[in-house]
């Protein structure tokens, strides 16, 4: 092997025979283009006044030299020493801004007024914005459809550093085509435009410009573990696409055969055919051919076009690989394996978290080719060249590593961004409306005549006078239109929370009243028991009355006066008693305050009194005392005969009264029944908090309420008197 041949290209080519790669194959119009490209990397990038100033941008504005560092968890698990040159430190995250610094220099060397890049994974065509931008140098990147959708957030960085990014729908929409489109767009302007070339490949002399510019890695690396181990690396394993990163951290290696060069491909969906990017691995159906101004070898189909490739990784999805590297592999000098999407993976996530690293997908499948590695050999030094972080993965990593959450997050996301444009579209067609009701106020003032003291003078014109109010209702429209959309910005969220609100309250409402009915109901029930319970104990003393045919006799006159009349007396009497044992009951259900008790207790009690002394009548009567009975004032205006007559009637009739004042008597033991109101109206209170949770009236309205029901049991007691004397007076006229 000869140095000569790895490290330079001659004449453009890497290699003899045929097995030489590269080459420069464009069309004529870009021929003296790229000679004087060469010329210029001959006589500038070599110089050593551009490699002070690019060696001092390096340090201050890139940020090299970047880390290399002995990662102990996953040497200690894989059983090797393992190395990773992080070059996600740099500026921009990725390897890629060591090239687009040299290149971009160079074109402002050259004069040009335009730079025009292709990118894949986007890092390159950020870290060519990110140059211009700081270097004052106006650019375009052009970027695959697909690309673009997968990596959005470069797509924002690169706009961020003012660069025009321009999205390229033709073939597969991956690299290959952005690289076919940015040769189209430098032929329209070749002398003013300069192309800077993102990897290893192309036509010469952008293989070797690249190289160079990515040389800083390996001879970092080399200086890095001397100073820590003093030892060259047993390996050195970097992922390959174009070959970028990967010439870069191997040009200084090349000369030493100890050290192993290992590059890993794109397996893709499990390197199903079609369904990767592999050129170089052994069960790859890659030929050598000529493609975007080099030979190398390429993915193709049966008619010798680009085939479609596949990988999760956007900067290794492409047909084709640098002369270089094609060269290297085919002399044997670089070994190369492959990884799969699932394999690079799980490599991000063993790194992420056994060493705290996050490798950018590319970096990635260098990781896994690492481990692979590690598995066949023991107690080796193995340099992984971490090209990139995996910040501009996470689109990609996270839908395939937690898909749901990562979906629930994007929905709160776009909603966010669709109520942004929303008010975006407002406020623009806000401004739309205020700039045309400004340009019609201007108009009217324009057409408004004046007189030569410069007062307004009245339009004659009809059609002008038309004219004028017809601006005038348009410029009203676009007032009203204005404050329409005022209101729409309005906040009417508490007219909502109201409703709300007054809803609760409504079934609040409609809780206590179905609770007041149940308590209703079970107050209805325990009265109707109760009303049958008394009905059943008169019936059980009536029949066990004694009465013999004589006395069957004599009562029925009554008893036919009785059967005649629409309500009998024996029903009254019943009738009186079950309505008074519902007004106690109802009294005993009323919430009365404590100290009001006693009070009604008392004027109740009063009333009792007065119906008593029309109850003692009956008494009388069961008692014989018929004299007392027939001097009572109720029978004072009438004569002898008849008083006679009904001291006769009233012997006779002794039991019936008999069994008339028992009843009265129950009756007067249902009024004694109210000395337990206390303790039911007790009962009723947890009675109400359990049903109705409704707070007590207050004392005030209570009193009146308990004055009412005193007048109402004054009532009852009056229609008690007058039911008994009706009984009476029907006996006397019997």
């Amino acid at each position: 092997m000869q140095n000569k041949i790895f490290s330079k290209s001659r004449n453009g080519y890497f290699g003899e025979g045929d097995l030489s790669f590269g080459g420069c194959f464009v069309p004529e119009i870009l021929y003296p283009v790229i000679m004087d490209l060469q010329k210029a990397y001959y006589h500038i990038f070599r110089s050593k006044a551009f490699k002070k100033e690019y060696k001092f941008l390096l340090k201050h504005f890139v940020g090299r030299p970047t880390p290399l560092f002995y990662a102990k968890n996953a040497s200690r698990i894989l059983n090797n020493d393992i190395f990773l040159k992080f070059e996600g430190l740099a500026n921009t995250g990725a390897h890629k801004i060591n090239n687009a610094l040299a290149q971009v220099l160079l074109a402002k060397r050259m004069k040009k007024q335009l730079v025009i890049a292709e990118t894949g994974a986007g890092q390159h065509g950020v870290a060519v914005a990110s140059v211009c931008a700081f270097l004052d140098m106006p650019c375009k990147i052009f970027m695959g459809e697909i690309d673009v959708q997968r990596q959005r957030p470069n797509v924002f960085i690169m706009e961020q550093f003012g660069a025009t990014v321009i999205p390229v729908s033709s073939g597969t929409k991956t690299l290959k085509d952005a690289v076919n489109e940015t040769l189209r767009e430098w032929s329209n302007d070749p002398y003013g435009i300069f192309y800077v070339l993102g990897s290893a490949l192309g036509p010469s002399p952008y293989p070797d410009i690249v190289r160079d510019a990515q040389s800083i890695i390996g001879k970092e690396i080399r200086k890095q573990l001397h100073k820590s181990l003093g030892v060259l690396p047993d390996y050195v394993v970097a992922c390959v696409g174009g070959g970028s990163n990967a010439m870069g951290a191997f040009e200084t290696f090349l000369e030493e055969p100890d050290v192993n060069l290992v590059i890993v491909e794109a397996g893709g969906d499990n390197f199903l055919p079609n369904k990767n990017a592999m050129r170089l691995h052994t069960e790859s159906h890659a030929k050598v051919g000529i493609a975007q101004g080099y030979k190398s070898y390429f993915l193709q189909d049966k008619h010798g076009q680009i085939a479609e490739t596949y990988s999760i990784s956007a900067g290794l999805d492409y047909a084709g690989v640098g002369p270089q590297i094609a060269h290297l592999v085919s002399i044997k000098r670089i070994k190369c394996t492959a990884a799969s999407d699932t394999e690079a993976l799980e490599a991000m996530q063993f790194f992420a978290k056994h060493e705290g690293i996050l490798a950018a997908l590319e970096s990635s499948h260098a990781l896994a080719g690492a481990m692979k590695i590690a598995k066949t050999i023991n107690n080796k030094a193995i340099v992984v060249n971490v090209s990139g972080r995996g910040d501009k993965d996470i689109f990609i990593t996270a839908k395939e590593l937690c898909t749901e959450q990562w979906r629930d997050f994007l929905e709160l996301e776009l909603s966010a961004i669709n109520k942004k444009m929303t008010k975006k579209q407002k406020c623009t067609k806000d401004s739309a409306i205020v700039k045309q009701a400004l340009e019609i106020k201007k108009y009217d003032n324009d057409k408004s005549p004046t007189n030569d003291t410069g007062t307004m003078q009245p339009c004659v014109s009809e059609h002008n006078s038309d004219t004028t109010m017809n601006q005038h209702e348009k410029s009203e429209e676009l007032s009203v239109e204005l404050d329409l959309n005022e209101l729409k910005d309005k906040d009417f969220s508490f007219l909502d929370e109201t409703t709300q609100e007054m809803q609760e309250m409504q079934e609040m409402q409609e809780m206590q009243n179905c609770a007041q009915q149940m308590e209703q109901a079970q107050v209805d029930s325990i009265t109707a028991q109760d009303n049958q319970e008394e009905s059943i104990e008169t019936t059980e003393i009536i029949d066990k009355l004694d009465i013999d045919e004589e006395m069957q006799d004599s009562l029925a006159p009554i008893d036919n006066i009785v059967e005649t009349q629409d309500t009998s007396a024996h029903h009254n009497v019943l009738d009186f008693l079950s309505s008074e044992q519902m007004e106690l009951d109802n009294i005993v259900l009323e919430s009365l305050p404590l100290h009001e008790e006693p009070q009604v207790k008392e004027e109740i009690q009063k009333q009792l009194d007065d119906s008593m002394q029309t109850l003692e009548l009956q008494q009388g009567l069961e008692s014989n005392n018929l004299t007392s009975l027939l001097d009572s004032e109720l029978f004072a205006d009438m004569d002898s005969n008849e008083s006679q007559h009904i001291s006769l009637l009233l012997n006779n009739e002794e039991p019936i009264l008999s069994l008339r004042s028992n009843e009265l008597h129950e009756s007067q033991e249902a009024f004694d029944s109210l000395e337990s109101i206390d303790e039911k109206q007790e009962e009723q209170y947890v009675l109400d908090d359990d049903i109705q949770g409704q707070h007590i009236q207050s004392n005030e309205d209570q009193t009146i309420q308990s004055e009412l029901q005193a007048e109402n049991l004054q009532v009852k007691v009056f229609e008690t008197n007058m039911n008994l004397s009706k009984i009476c007076g029907r006996s006397i006229k019997s």
